[in-house]
């Protein structure tokens, strides 16, 4: 059966791709989506335009239409500034559900399901959804995920609560995470992170990277967002240990990240940071290093957490080498390699290099049978074992938790 989906994300959809990017375009292929993405202020093209056209460029961002590919709508509302103040965000509430219901209409979609990750509580309601799933990616009530977010804990446990009472079913993307919830009291479903196989031909064949040739080998490296969940001392040391390689990092630096932890790693001349790089773009920086590098930081955030990446590095075939997160546990050598210190990470990383081909059928393997449309799969069938709760899908509940509007 056919049934549409409004999917509530954290980033714009044309931004990297996050949890639920994938599942959007993955229920796409099979259902009518909307996807919402955060909230715009009107402050934004008016920074944005000169002197002349302002209010023309207000008026425009207000009456734009989702934009539409293929299934998948995409809308990103229009909020009072500043966004992130609690009251503005209250005020909002009305406006941003109104104009949730007008893209859902012109989508097509009636009493859609919702799929909502943190951060849209003021959006749900707006499709008049017949059933709403919270999907819990990460332990954003942990200290250091609240830094990581740059937002005051108070004010992300107070949504989360209020996003888990207002859900029908709440799905978690690790093992980790359902056993947190439920030590709270809240049930929940495992519906782990996949590969994206519409990418698999972006590995396959892959040319050299330009900023590659004329490095030092052995390529040891990360891609993803260099900030505070990474073991720099750790990586300072797999420097030292292979000083005649090469560290890499490709992608953006977050500006919370201490400068000064990363100068020091920085300073090592076998260190070599990229900078950012399209989603689309990264297949070949993983598909050519000798090995791939999941260097986490042991911390509450990670204990919970389960990386995204880590799928698109099975599928890329190098050795994998991973620390500080517990779900790459399930992951056992030779398809991961963990390690639990620095000198255990370099030794790690010395084994793979021995053998760099040991794994790599298997790691493909596991990357082909846990691929995005096996989760959207998942998600259908969740959708129909809640429904069947109820003898009809039930009216659009009020929202009435803490934080949730009018």
């Amino acid at each position: 059966m056919s049934r549409g989906y409004v999917v509530y994300g954290t980033q714009p959809l044309d931004a990297s791709w996050l949890t639920e990017h994938h599942l959007a375009h993955a229920l796409a292929r099979r259902h009518d989506v909307l996807f919402v993405e955060p909230p715009v202020s009107p402050l934004t093209p008016l920074r944005a335009a000169g002197s002349r056209g302002r209010a023309g460029e207000v008026r425009q961002l207000l009456r734009r239409r989702p934009r539409v590919e293929g299934r998948l709508h995409a809308l990103r509302p229009v909020a009072l500034p500043p966004l992130s103040h609690a009251r503005a965000r209250e005020a909002s509430a009305p406006l941003v559900r109104a104009q949730v219901r007008r893209a859902a209409r012109a989508a097509g979609l009636e009493r859609p399901v919702a799929l909502a990750a943190w951060g849209h509580a003021a959006a749900l309601g707006g499709a008049g959804e017949r059933l709403r799933l919270y999907l819990v990616k990460d332990w954003l009530q942990s200290r250091d995920g609240a830094a990581l977010l740059g937002v005051d804990p108070a004010v992300v446990d107070s949504e989360v609560d209020a996003m888990c009472a207002a859900a029908d079913a709440i799905c978690a993307t690790s093992p980790a995470l359902r056993r947190a919830l439920a030590a709270r009291g809240l049930d929940s479903v495992l519906l782990r992170h996949g590969f994206d196989a519409g990418s698999a031909g972006r590995y396959d064949g892959a040319a050299l990277p330009r900023e590659y040739e004329g490095l030092p080998r052995p390529l040891l490296g990360f891609t993803g967002t260099v900030d505070a969940r990474l073991d720099l001392d750790l990586l300072g040391a797999l420097a030292d240990r292979f000083a005649a390689g090469t560290v890499v990092l490709v992608g953006p630096v977050s500006p919370r990240l201490d400068p000064e932890a990363l100068d020091a790693l920085r300073r090592r001349p076998n260190v070599t940071l990229l900078g950012p790089r399209p989603g689309p773009e990264l297949a070949p920086y993983v598909s050519h290093l000798d090995c791939a590098l999941l260097p986490y930081r042991a911390s509450e955030w990670l204990r919970h957490a389960s990386p995204l990446k880590l799928w698109d590095y099975l599928y890329a075939g190098p050795p994998i080498v991973g620390s500080g997160c517990a779900a790459l546990l399930e992951h056992p050598a030779p398809l991961v390699r963990f390690a639990d210190s620095a000198p255990e990470f370099a030794d790690a990383v010395q084994a793979a290099l021995a053998d760099p081909g040991a794994g790599r059928a298997q790691r493909r393997a596991r990357a082909l049978a846990n691929t995005w449309e096996h989760r959207a799969s998942r998600l259908d069938a969740l959708v129909s074992e809640v429904g069947k709760k109820y003898e009809s899908f039930p009216a659009p509940r009020p929202l009435i938790a803490q934080g949730l509007g009018n």
